[in-house]
């Protein structure tokens, strides 16, 4: 019996280590169940927030606002519908909302921004359509989805080569969602570069509520409860070990000191 105790202590070791080896420099751990707590953690080192389709539902929009600031996230990352129509009066609303966070904010085109591109741009001046940063090692890349051409793709390819353990893509339109929609052009060329270049996480928004499925190694999540309508989805659909919420939401992500990080969804 102590031979067999022994034996099992030095394969669950060997298991661990080949896992820690084979998986990237930052481990992801997700937690999908809801939250409305904060939680101060001396382990974490920085956070930083994920959300998308606020539209023109102010009210909530504010709220998770003002709850997205008592994480103290370094950064906030929309996925795009960001108003409903792109009319002057909702980006004013939008920009009343949002100069409240205490975080830098970027924006990733949505389908609704397209409504009016030069009030979108007016309102960004600093950002492309299409664009990447760096955090922590880690690299975000923001696209834009509604008008995913050739020389974006050709961009897209060029980012990925460039050498980051973790990556982060960033669209507004989802590759795996639980509605009958249809897809821009090339969307379905996307998880194939994804996996060459075995990125970590695609994360979307466009469907109104909260879904994360795994293929191919690769995370994708929608997060589409900043503030719109709520989606029912068609449960049908779902996968073995896929997630599927109908809440207004955002996606908060907690850098830990020893490299791994958090996924945690907080409700309103």
């Amino acid at each position: 019996m102590k031979v067999s105790i022994n034996s099992f202590v030095v394969i669950t070791i060997l298991v661990v280590v080949v896992l820690i080896v084979s998986i990237n420099h930052f481990i992801i751990l997700n937690n999908d169940n809801f939250s409305t707590a904060y939680k101060n953690d001396s382990n974490i080192s920085s956070r930083f927030v994920i959300y998308g389709d606020s539209r023109d539902n102010i009210d909530i929009h504010a709220s998770l606002i003002r709850k997205m600031n008592r994480h103290h996230p370094v950064f906030v990352i929309h996925t795009g519908d960001m108003v409903n129509t792109g009319i002057d009066k909702e980006w004013m609303e939008f920009k009343n909302i949002t100069q409240h966070l205490d975080s830098k904010f970027y924006p990733c085109i949505g389908n609704h921004e397209y409504n009016n591109l030069s009030n979108y741009f007016h309102t960004f001046p600093q950002y492309e359509k299409y664009y990447s940063f760096i955090f922590d090692d880690i690299k975000f890349i923001v696209l834009d989805t509604c008008d995913l051409d050739d020389e974006q793709l050709k961009w897209l390819r060029c980012e990925l080569n460039r050498s980051y353990k973790t990556v982060f893509i960033i669209g507004h339109h989802p590759i795996y969602k639980l509605r009958t929609r249809d897809d821009p052009i090339n969307l379905n060329k996307l998880p194939s570069i994804f996996n060459k270049y075995h990125i970590y996480a695609y994360v979307s928004g466009h469907e109104h509520y909260y879904y994360k499925t795994e293929r191919d190694n690769v995370q994708y999540i929608i997060t589409g409860g900043g503030g719109a309508p709520l989606h029912t989805s068609k449960k049908y659909k779902l996968q073995k070990g896929d997630i599927y919420i109908k809440k207004h939401h955002y996606l908060l992500f907690e850098i830990r000191e020893n490299k791994k990080i958090n996924m945690e969804v907080v409700e309103l």
